[in-house]
């Protein structure tokens, strides 16, 4: 009895190693898919045009959404505060002048340079200063973007 279960097994693996064998050495046919490349019906014209309306490269978040992962709502950031203002103790209010057509032109004198500043309201002169307005207790003048106020 014992020498029948000892053939038997060998036997059995016998079998499994040439079935083994004729599945790896026998040239098995593979049959292609059959698809439909009719482009006159509507699922496979649908089909085609969704395939081409689809982005062919996805932004990170979207890629990381679809293996679940959630990302915190995007934080809405406040705009800088517009620039103040400074006080421009330096530039000191001369006078102005009424010209020939009507238009006034204010005299300032830069201390820092000892310069005498010639504007007209609302133009630029040439090197770059524009009288902005005139209040009752000062003058705003910029220059390069910053704004400075001339204490009247």
């Amino acid at each position: 009895m014992e020498w029948l279960r000892k053939y038997l097994i060998d036997a059995i693996a016998a079998a499994f190693l040439f079935a083994l064998l004729v599945a790896v050495v026998v040239p098995w046919a593979i049959r292609e898919p059959v698809i439909s490349r009719d482009q006159s019906s509507p699922i496979g014209q649908n089909a085609l045009q969704q395939y081409a309306a689809q982005p062919k490269k996805s932004d990170p978040i979207s890629v990381a959404a679809v293996f679940g992962v959630r990302f915190a709502p995007p934080v809405s950031v406040t705009a800088p505060a517009p620039p103040r203002d400074e006080t421009a103790r330096w530039l000191t209010f001369l006078g102005y002048v009424a010209g020939e057509n009507g238009t006034l032109k204010y005299f300032f004198k830069d201390s820092r340079t000892n310069e005498v500043l010639s504007l007209i309201p609302g133009r630029e002169n040439d090197k770059g200063w524009k009288l902005v307005s005139i209040g009752e207790k000062s003058y705003v003048v910029r220059k390069n973007g910053t704004t400075y106020t001339v204490p009247r």
